[in-house]
């Protein structure tokens, strides 16, 4: 019942990304409403000891994956500005919180480049 809930992947995601901070900085991309919600926050406290997590809300990154557009221009300019607000914060370590996000990967490998360790939550919808 958690995984319904979207737990499971979180604590899949967020535990690894404790664990490879080099730093102690990780970013979450993901909705609004999972990033404001307790039990994500609740998770970051569970698991977050000592290491400092920032999120990032990405509006539109759900309807643009939805209409097909991860792979196109537009993509690339939205996750360039949520990502630009978590790499300003110096984390070495990034978790794509959204079910959606797996298929953006390899656009927010490109744009955080090889020194971000990328960890998502979503493996089973990765294409």
């Amino acid at each position: 019942m958690l995984e319904r809930f979207g737990i499971l992947p979180f604590v899949a995601a967020v535990k690894p990304a404790v664990a490879a901070t080099r730093n102690d900085r990780v970013g979450v991309l993901g909705t609004e409403a999972t990033l404001a919600g307790d039990r994500f926050n609740s998770l970051v406290e569970r698991f977050g000891d000592g290491v400092e997590v920032y999120t990032q809300a990405c509006p539109g990154l759900v309807e643009l994956v939805e209409s097909g557009g991860w792979n196109k221009a537009e993509a690339e300019i939205l996750l360039g500005c949520y990502l630009s607000q978590l790499l300003a914060r110096d984390v070495d370590t990034v978790v794509l919180g959204c079910t959606h996000c797996p298929l953006l990967r390899p656009v927010v490998e490109r744009l955080a480049g090889a020194a971000v360790r990328v960890i998502d939550t979503g493996g089973e919808y990765k294409q």
